[in-house]
């Protein structure tokens, strides 16, 4: 909750519409609720755009279900009186780097030889739109 204090903070003292704060958080869904703990105007770009739960795993390989990367979307809050606002969406979101690499493989401890991922983590591929205010 205090990074994303600061940074909605930040964003604000600046006139932004919108922060991010996204990667690897070492928060995953069975911990609970990560949303209720950041503050308000913050969204989880992914819950947001309708993402099922079982699509989400991030982290782990390869049948692991770990959703450890995020990326958290702040919104300024709309001006009182109803004023149409700027605003910053996300249109796509998908995984990356689900593949092994193909012809890399490496010697485990256990002695076996596996294929080779490029991390343990998998990327999140984001498309930001910005909405002018009245679009």
């Amino acid at each position: 909750a205090e990074a994303t204090a600061l940074l909605a903070a930040e964003a604000q003292r600046h006139g932004c519409v919108a922060a991010l704060l996204m990667g690897d958080l070492n928060w995953n869904d069975k911990d609970g609720e990560l949303m209720n703990s950041v503050g308000d105007g913050w969204r989880d770009a992914w819950v947001e755009m309708g993402s099922a739960a079982a699509t989400r795993s991030t982290c782990g390989w390869p049948t692991s279900n770990w959703r450890y990367d995020r990326l958290l979307l702040w919104r300024a809050a709309a001006p009182t009186g109803g004023a149409a606002q700027s605003r910053v969406v996300a249109s796509s979101l998908m995984l990356v780097g689900r593949k092994p690499i193909p012809g890399l493989r490496y010697t485990a401890p256990s002695g076996r030889s596996r294929s080779l991922a490029p991390s343990d983590h998998r990327g999140l591929l984001v498309t930001l739109e910005y909405k002018a205010a009245g679009s």
